[in-house]
């Protein structure tokens, strides 16, 4: 699971996992075609004031989350915009191990954390 270094809000990695999970368990129908539309909390101001983020599946097992935008500037993208969305959902989709490797060594992916670390009392 990744996302892009495109995010100017911080988002916990655990939000992250949340809408991966919601991703596997969503019906085909609510896919907008190659992608995925989900929210994100902000850590500072909760899912009330948080992101409209974009997902692509690759190949069944890696999540790329490669758009966001806060949801207080913004309901929601243009029709010209979304038509962009999944023509770059499409090419992200197509990624070879390779590639997802180097967009993470050239610092365009960054890994998310997808394990969850129990706290130490």
């Amino acid at each position: 699971m990744f996302r892009t270094t495109a995010w100017n809000k911080d988002i916990a990695d655990k939000e992250f996992r949340d809408a991966v999970r919601q991703i596997q368990q969503a019906p085909r129908k609510d896919r907008l075609g190659p992608m995925y539309k989900k929210r994100l909390a902000h850590t500072d101001t909760g899912r009330s004031g948080g992101s409209r983020a974009y997902a692509v599946v690759r190949a069944g097992e890696d999540y790329v989350f490669y758009f966001a935008f806060p949801k207080n500037d913004r309901e929601n993208v243009t029709n010209k915009e979304e038509k962009l969305l999944k023509e770059q959902a499409k090419d992200l989709s197509k990624l070879t191990d390779e590639g997802i490797e180097n967009a993470i060594n050239g610092g365009v992916f960054i890994p998310i954390e997808w394990l969850e670390v129990e706290p130490q009392e």
